[in-house]
C-alpha cells in the first residue's frame, strides 16, 4: 500500500494552507477569497485587519492593563490624555505591523506555490 503524505491543514489569519513536511501551499478556495481581497486594496485590508482586529483590542489590552497596574500598586495614574495618547499610538502601531505582515504572508503564499 503506497505511503500517504503527511499534511495538516494551517490557518494563519484569513487563509487556510496545507502543510505538506514544510512545504506550506495556499489552498484553491483561499487563493480565490484572498483574489477578492486583493481586489479591494492593501490600505482597505490594513484598516479592516490590522487595525480593527489586532490594533484596538492589543490598544485596550494594554493601555486598560497599565491603568490597572497602576490603581493596583498605588503608583500614580496616568492623566486620560496620556492614555489616549498610549492607546492611540499602540493601535496604530501594532495594527498597521500585524496587518502588514499578515498581506505580506497571504501575497507570498498567493503567488509562490498554489495547490
Amino acid at each position: 500500500m503506497p505511503e500517504l503524505p503527511d499534511f495538516e491543514l494551517v490557518r494563519r489569519g484569513n487563509v487556510a494552507y496545507l502543510n505538506e513536511g514544510g512545504i506550506v501551499r495556499m489552498k484553491n478556495f483561499d487563493k480565490q477569497a484572498w483574489d477578492q481581497i486583493r481586489t479591494r486594496g492593501h490600505a482597505r485590508f490594513i484598516i479592516r485587519h490590522g487595525l480593527l482586529r489586532w490594533g484596538v483590542p492589543f490598544g485596550l489590552v494594554v493601555t486598560l492593563g497599565q491603568f490597572l497596574y497602576d490603581i493596583l500598586t498605588h503608583a500614580a495614574t496616568p492623566s486620560l490624555w496620556s492614555m489616549v495618547g498610549s492607546f492611540i499610538f499602540l493601535t496604530l502601531a501594532f495594527g498597521y505591523l500585524s496587518g502588514e505582515m499578515e498581506w505580506r504572508r497571504c501575497e507570498g503564499a498567493y503567488h509562490e506555490n498554489a495547490v
